[in-house]
């Protein structure tokens, strides 16, 4: 049920791809005494999902687990999701960008693979959409999202091991030549790379490419962690439980 839950309401389709894993266990004492949320906690409980895996909420250590369990009100769903939204209300001085250094084993590197595959990334060769399965079924992995670029010499060679150097794609031998040899700008736009990147790449300048690449998906990120983590909405419970009986 918690792994459903968020897979196809959190959208965080695979459970190596969870930032954290101190939800799961939250969860699972939330949805065994509430089973069947109403839509309105389900959307809430979306949110402590992602506050909590951006602001460092959820890292999981014992204080915060035990403090996380005893929010959850086994006669009252609304009321615990409620407590829960309380523990993750501050919003992180910093995001994840894409500039920074990709480690798939940190949480960061993680919330920035969900939002390269948020972009619904297809196969460079067929233009099938990527099979997650495959793309993570891997022992490497921090290999799982392989480079374009190996190395760069000067001041863009940080670069080389951000998220602006990684797809959302198996590992394939001659990446970057398929890469090159992509026509179709939608599976492009699959893998947040526009034109003028991929022609700069063609044209041997793997410094702009990175450069243009981190301009174009800074903002996709910054708009993806916001529609999901929401932290300007109001956060009240169902209109239905506000309603004072006669």
């Amino acid at each position: 049920m918690v792994i459903q839950f968020l897979k196809h309401d959190a959208h965080i389709p695979n459970f190596e791809l969870l930032p954290y894993k101190q939800p799961l266990v939250t969860l699972g004492k939330f949805f065994h005494h509430h089973p069947t949320p109403q839509p309105r906690s389900r959307a809430l409980l979306v949110r402590w999902v992602w506050r909590g895996a951006l602001n460092g909420a959820h890292r999981g250590d014992t204080v915060s687990t035990r403090n996380a369990l005893e929010r959850i009100v086994s006669t009252n769903e609304e009321r615990s999701v409620q407590l829960m939204l309380e523990m993750v209300k501050e919003s992180p001085k910093t995001m994840p960008e894409v500039e920074d250094a990709f480690n798939y084993r940190f949480a960061a590197s993680k919330l920035l693979a969900l939002a390269l595959i948020d972009l619904g990334p297809r196969d460079l060769e067929s233009g099938a959409p990527i099979d997650l399965g495959a793309l993570l079924n891997t022992s490497d992995r921090n290999m799982a999202l392989p480079r374009v670029i190996a190395s760069i010499a000067g001041s863009h060679g940080g670069l080389v091991r951000s998220a602006a150097n990684r797809l959302a794609h198996p590992q394939r031998a001659g990446i970057r030549r398929h890469l090159l040899e992509v026509t179709d700008p939608e599976i492009l736009a699959s893998h947040g790379i526009s034109e003028e990147a991929r022609q700069a790449l063609r044209n041997g300048d793997a410094a702009r490419f990175l450069s243009l690449r981190v301009a174009y998906l800074r903002p996709l990120f910054h708009r993806f962690f916001a529609r999901h983590a929401r932290w300007e909405e109001p956060d009240r419970p169902s209109l239905s439980s506000l309603l004072i009986p006669d």
